[in-house]
């Protein structure tokens, strides 16, 4: 089965535009993976903070109601 990239859905274009896969050369690769491996992210991820949020939890509440039958669920 393929798999669903519902972040078209809203209208991000690729899963590198906001994993930061698109900077591969770059003199701060050393300083970034540094921050991987201590932190298990780097800066990047929080250069636009609001879009990675949205761009990682879409694709999850997506999932939540697939999962659920497409039962809504309660929220107030």
């Amino acid at each position: 089965m393929k798999q669903k990239y519902y972040e078209k859905q809203i209208g991000i274009g690729s899963p590198e535009q906001y994993y930061w896969n698109g900077m591969k050369k770059d003199d701060r690769q050393p300083k970034w993976k540094e921050q991987q491996n201590k932190y298990g992210f780097d800066e990047r991820e929080t250069w636009s903070l609001d879009f990675t949020f949205i761009a990682w939890i879409y694709p999850r509440l997506k999932w939540i109601l697939l999962k659920n039958n497409g039962i809504k669920l309660l929220m107030k």
